[in-house]
């Protein structure tokens, strides 16, 4: 967890890129490291034997998390789907779903992405 949190928190999330329609401008565009490190967090928190490890290490996933929700609302669809798939398997990891998981469902379905994008 330490790991891919540190890659989340400290790596460039964002990358400039040539853009390929105008080839003199550049486009930020989602770091390959920080959406692996944040789909990597999530197919590890998919083993309910993590649970005491995710529960000692609440503080740091779930700041990092907000930190990568922040960073991925402003770099697409595929970057933001995926934070939110991730921070719902966190929340179900850490078994605070009965607490939280009702409310987070019914917030992102109220999050417009075409419009954070």
């Amino acid at each position: 967890f330490q790991h891919l949190t540190d890659i989340i928190n400290n790596s460039e999330v964002l990358e400039q890129k040539p853009d390929p329609k105008n080839k003199s401008k550049y486009i930020a565009v989602p770091s390959h490291r920080a959406m692996a490190a944040t789909c990597s967090l999530g197919e590890i928190m998919e083993t309910q034997e993590l649970h005491p490890v995710v529960k000692s290490e609440y503080p740091l996933v779930f700041v990092s998390l907000l930190l990568r929700i922040g960073t991925a609302f402003m770099s697409g669809k595929e970057s933001s789907e995926q934070i939110v798939t991730t921070f719902k398997q966190f929340i179900i990891c850490s078994g605070d779903e009965e607490n939280v998981g009702s409310a987070l469902d019914e917030a992102w379905q109220k999050v417009p992405y075409s419009a954070l994008i």
